[in-house]
C-alpha cells in the first residue's frame, strides 16, 4: 500500500505539469493559464503566478511521494510536502479554474483530511 500511495502522490503532482506543456488546440483543455478568474482579473500577468505555482506543486508532490517510498533524507518530510502540495495545488486549481479540475480539489481535500484526521503514517 505504501508503494501505491507514494506513486499516487508523484502521479498527482505530475498531472500539474500539464499546465507547463504545450496546449492542444482544444478550447475545453483545462490546464490553461488564460482561463479562470485570476486570468480574467489581471490578464497575462497571471501566467508567471501560475507557472510558479505549478512548479512548486509538482516539486512538492514528487518529493512527498519519494518520501513515502523511503528515499533517504525525504522519509521524515513527506507529510510537510504533501500538505504544502495539496494547499498550493488547491490554490492553483482555484485561481485557474475549470470545471474538470474538481477531481483535483477532491484529491487535495482527501490528502489534507487524511493527514489531520486519520494521522496517516506510511513508515
Amino acid at each position: 500500500m505504501k508503494t501505491l500511495i507514494g506513486l499516487f502522490l508523484i502521479a498527482h503532482g505530475l498531472m500539474h505539469a500539464s499546465y507547463l506543456t504545450p496546449k492542444p488546440n482544444d478550447p475545453k483543455y483545462p490546464f490553461d493559464f488564460t482561463k479562470g478568474w485570476l486570468a480574467g482579473l489581471i490578464g497575462d500577468a497571471s501566467k508567471p503566478i501560475g507557472v510558479t505555482l505549478a512548479i512548486l506543486v509538482v516539486g512538492c508532490f514528487v518529493l512527498a511521494g519519494l518520501g513515502v517510498l523511503g528515499v533517504p533524507g525525504l522519509v521524515g518530510t513527506w507529510k510537510f510536502f504533501t500538505l504544502a502540495g495539496a494547499i498550493l495545488s488547491t490554490l492553483l486549481l482555484v485561481l485557474f479554474w475549470h470545471l474538470w479540475l474538481v477531481l483535483g480539489i477532491v484529491i487535495n481535500l482527501v490528502l489534507i483530511f487524511g493527514l489531520f484526521v486519520f494521522n496517516w503514517n506510511f513508515r
